[in-house]
């Protein structure tokens, strides 16, 4: 059976036209666009924790929450690799799995207290063959320009709910090859409204992708030739068995030691950042994160998210129907790369 992956409008009324393609995603086909498809790998990599994540896990095994922090522990060679224990966890079940890089599943309890089943996660094939290679792509970027991938990626939504990812891409192609003398003239080069493009912009120009005019940089050309410009070229050649062959082998052309190593990069980058403390708000986050469902991929602000919190029944005896509240939890999710922000007062799962 054929899913046709719902599609985001590109900027107003302008939006590229490309061929939907079939795409293993777990135990199914999806025909995805080039778009979705490049929004979905760099949204996959705008947080140290989700690549981790995804990078630790191997085809044809089941983890459950604690062996998800396990792997990961392992594979950095570190006790504490996430703030908390259930952070992979979080990152497979509202993030990779809408994305498809990871399914759910169950297995047996192996205590004799609890549930008689756990549930756990699994990497797709999908994941193996795209997300992988994606993570190290990005990774390595990361480390030449000596920039996180929150900071690389972390804004991955732009105004009118287009995904900041494919924008960014597209920009960089456009500039790769050409001159343009006003943004009019960009955005008519690559088919996206110019309110995306102007704020898109104001991202690259902040980490030195490209100058104050519309032209690129040394960075720029870095960036694209690196990440972008390949996630860009297979998402044009899914169809091509070579194109996804030559793709998928970075992971073993690279070796784990080096992913270890730029793994290991982005972590002490992560740290240096400015993160919230760790409070006694965990109970809250995932209240929060329940209602993903409720609002699926429409945007939402504080009046709406209010009135789903008071409804849910996860909100029961939890203080946080307040501003200042709801706040500092959405600071926490947007840190971690769960949700991003989309507008003023106005944000999105990712």
């Amino acid at each position: 059976m054929l899913i046709v992956a719902k599609l985001s409008k590109i900027g107003s009324d302008k939006m590229s036209t490309t061929t939907q393609k079939p795409v293993l995603r777990g135990q199914r086909s999806v025909s995805i666009e080039e778009h979705d498809f490049v929004e979905q790998l760099v949204c996959a990599n705008n947080h140290f924790g989700k690549s981790l994540t995804l990078l630790s896990m191997r085809l044809g095994r089941r983890y459950t929450n604690s062996e998800l922090y396990t792997v990961a522990a392992d594979m950095l060679g570190v006790s504490k690799p996430f703030e908390s224990q259930s952070a992979p966890y979080d990152y497979c079940r509202y993030s990779l799995e809408g994305m498809g890089f990871v399914q759910h599943r169950t297995v047996p309890n192996k205590a004799e207290f609890g549930k008689r089943w756990l549930r756990a996660f699994e990497l797709t094939p999908y994941g193996e063959l795209f997300g992988k290679p994606s993570a190290v792509k990005f990774l390595t970027l990361a480390d030449s320009l000596n920039l996180s991938l929150k900071r690389l990626n972390g804004s991955t939504n732009t105004p009118g709910g287009t995904r900041r990812g494919y924008v960014v891409a597209r920009i960089l192609e456009a500039l790769y090859g050409s001159t343009y003398h006003t943004l009019t003239d960009l955005s008519n080069a690559v088919g996206i409204s110019i309110s995306v493009i102007s704020e898109a912009m104001k991202d690259l120009r902040e980490i030195g992708l490209v100058m104050h005019k519309a032209e690129i940089t040394k960075e720029g050309r870095l960036a694209f030739d690196t990440a972008y410009g390949p996630i860009l070229k297979v998402a044009r050649s899914l169809e091509s068995k070579t194109e996804k062959r030559e793709f998928s082998g970075i992971v073993r052309d690279i070796g784990a030691s080096r992913i270890i190593e730029l793994l290991r990069s982005e972590s002490e980058r992560y740290k240096t950042e400015a993160v919230s403390p760790a409070v006694s708000g965990r109970r809250n986050e995932t209240a929060v994160l329940g209602l993903r469902q409720t609002f699926k991929q429409s945007q939402f602000g504080f009046p709406r998210l209010k009135e789903a919190l008071r409804r849910s029944k996860e909100t029961i005896g939890l203080n946080i129907r307040d501003d200042s509240s709801i706040t500092n939890i959405i600071k926490r999710l947007t840190e971690k790369g769960l949700v991003a922000r989309v507008g003023e007062g106005v944000y999105r799962f990712c």
